[in-house]
């Protein structure tokens, strides 16, 4: 009967179990877009290239953007999740909400 003794890996020593891939490519971090409510276009256009980029799933995608509302922004989210409460909203609800309510056309009318 063998025994198995777990060995920790040392640092700067190679992996005998690492499987080396040489054309992987390290791609650099992306930033997720913070929104304060101003620019709401530029913002829905790079949040949706995040999203395409680090390959989001629609059904994540208004979770991480919640997380990424600053100032004016985050009251609205906060309004709009009380009035929301229980009901389940969508990523295209959430975007036709705030598109509609930080567009340009419509903060000059308020």
């Amino acid at each position: 009967m063998s025994t198995s003794i777990y060995t920790p890996h040392q640092p700067n020593t190679p992996c005998p179990q690492a499987t080396h891939f040489t054309h992987i490519q390290k791609q650099p971090a992306l930033e997720f877009p913070k929104f304060d409510g101003t620019e709401v276009h530029d913002w829905f256009f790079q949040a949706e290239n995040c999203f395409h980029s680090m390959r989001t799933i629609k059904a994540e995608k208004l979770e991480i953007a919640s997380h990424h509302l600053t100032g004016d922004a985050l009251k609205w989210f906060k309004i709009i999740s009380k009035t929301k409460e229980g009901v389940p909203w969508s990523w295209p609800d959430f975007t036709n909400s705030i598109v509609t309510s930080f567009s340009p056309k419509h903060l000059d009318t308020q």
